[in-house]
């Protein structure tokens, strides 16, 4: 009994291991001083893994500071994501916002929900419906 209990346990743990893992698509958003560039090492670990990683640096940040200007603002942002979402076709996706991301993928997840999979708040910003950054800040907003 003893060893046919072995048995069952190795073909358990061979079949386990040979069944393939799905791939997960992950959409990374970065903070209001950051980029894209900030998930390197993240994308090269995830990827490795065989998962999918975007990570965009948004309208007027970083690389893409040429296209700063005063019209530059949290819907802008909503919008980069929705459009990589939307132009790259992902579905079910994971998506992540750090620090000021998070104000930005709330407003990503009400434009596309049907394409997210799980909103992960990474030290970040999670607003209430209707709420800005400044209402989430609280008082250290004018500090």
């Amino acid at each position: 009994m003893k060893n046919l209990f072995f048995l069952l346990a190795f073909l358990v743990s061979t079949v386990s291991l040979a069944q393939s893992r799905t791939p997960r698509t992950f959409l990374l958003v970065h903070g209001a001083w950051s980029g894209g560039w900030d998930y390197a090492k993240v994308d090269a670990l995830l990827t490795a893994k065989g998962d999918k990683v975007y990570r965009p640096t948004l309208t007027g940040l970083g690389e893409r500071v040429h296209l700063s200007n005063a019209n530059v603002n949290l819907s802008t942002y909503i919008s980069d994501i929705v459009n990589v979402i939307r132009f790259e076709d992902l579905h079910n996706v994971i998506l992540v916002g750090h620090s000021y991301g998070g104000m930005v993928i709330a407003g990503v997840a009400e434009q596309v929900p049907d394409r997210i999979r799980q909103l992960v708040y990474l030290d970040a910003m999670v607003p209430n419906d209707g709420e800005s950054a400044r209402d989430v800040c609280g008082p250290i907003w004018d500090a």
